[in-house]
């Protein structure tokens, strides 16, 4: 993209205007910087939850056979 065609807006130096498509654009490289490490963040936390939830629901079928299993053999035990 170039900045040939556009034009400062109000003063603001992080803000042209593009006289082709007449939008407002942001030149701030800095606010694109932590915006897009924002986003990397939220992605990576995103992720770490679905992770944390599948191994949670492996744990919970886990619990689930153990139980079943200890109460077979109670059952067993109590017969004999």
């Amino acid at each position: 993209m170039s900045l040939i065609n556009t034009v400062q807006i109000d003063n603001n130096p992080d803000l042209v205007r593009d006289l082709h498509s007449k939008a407002v654009l942001s030149v701030d490289a800095n606010g694109l910087t932590r915006y897009k490490e924002t986003r990397r963040r939220a992605l990576m936390t995103k992720q770490e939850m679905a992770e944390t939830k599948f191994r949670l629901e492996q744990i919970e079928q886990e619990m689930t056979s153990l139980r079943r299993i200890v109460s077979e053999l109670s059952v067993l035990r109590n017969g004999n």
